[in-house]
């Protein structure tokens, strides 16, 4: 009879780590979800300043409520990839408002994006036009972590780096 009690625990730890493992994709955020979502910046100079636009794609089933920009929620840290003087020139798209975040007692920041309910970005939707605007250029805005917030069950994070890519056609 004991024999039998120690095989049934054997047998619910592995059932219980394989659902574990086996749902550990949605939940969890890391390179691997550059499936679900893609954050994709390209860069546009001009006499006065530049311009880094930031397009984010949708392939997951969830909306995406809000976008980080140069924030890496993956390693679960407070850390930023930005630091010192933040941007004053940050753009939305409709629905949508910008803000710099500031990591508490540093002087690290990043980008919030984020939905004012009506402009959740759907599956299978693009948007772009997540503009930060600067004097002179600073190539940390083109190499950045990106983490999105998706509205799933529970609410769950998508996060990896920026691909960059070339500005449109004129």
């Amino acid at each position: 009879m004991i024999n039998m009690e120690v095989k049934m625990n054997k047998i619910m730890s592995g059932l219980a780590l394989l659902t574990v493992v086996a749902f550990a994709p949605s939940v969890m955020a890391g390179p691997r979800e550059d499936k679900a979502v893609v954050v994709t910046v390209y860069k546009q100079v001009s006499r006065e300043g530049v311009i880094y636009t930031y397009s984010v794609t949708n392939h997951s089933k969830y909306p995406i409520l809000a976008v980080w920009i140069g924030s890496d929620n993956y390693n679960d840290t407070t850390d930023a990839d930005l630091s010192g003087e933040p941007p004053t020139d940050i753009r939305g798209v409709d629905n949508w408002t910008g803000r710099v975040i500031t990591v508490e007692d540093s002087d690290e920041f990043f980008l919030e994006w984020e939905t004012n309910g009506k402009g959740r970005l759907l599956p299978g939707q693009t948007v772009t036009g997540f503009r930060v605007g600067m004097a002179q250029e600073d190539q940390r805005y083109m190499n950045l972590h990106w983490t999105a917030t998706l509205l799933g069950t529970p609410i769950f994070y998508a996060s990896s780096l920026v691909k960059v890519v070339e500005p449109p056609d004129k």
